[in-house]
C-alpha cells in the first residue's frame, strides 16, 4: 500500500533527485505528493532555478577562462 509522504521526505527526495535516479516508488510518491502540495511544487521549482543558475554561472566562468 502506498502512503502519503511528508513534506520533509519530499524535500529530501527532491534534493536527492538532482544527484541520483530515484526508484520508481520514490518517483511516484514524489509526483503524487506534489500534485496535492503547493509548497513542495514551489520548492521543486526553486531547486530547478538554482540548478539552472549554477549551470549558467559555470558556463560564464568557463567562457571567461577560455578568453
Amino acid at each position: 500500500m502506498l502512503s502519503m509522504k511528508t513534506c520533509r521526505e519530499i524535500s529530501r527526495l527532491t534534493s536527492e533527485s538532482r544527484y541520483r535516479r530515484l526508484a520508481a516508488g520514490e518517483r511516484l510518491g514524489l509526483t503524487l505528493h506534489r500534485l496535492l502540495c503547493r509548497p513542495c511544487r514551489r520548492f521543486a521549482r526553486q531547486m530547478q532555478m538554482l540548478d539552472q543558475s549554477i549551470a549558467a554561472w559555470r558556463e560564464r566562468e568557463r567562457d571567461a577562462t577560455i578568453r
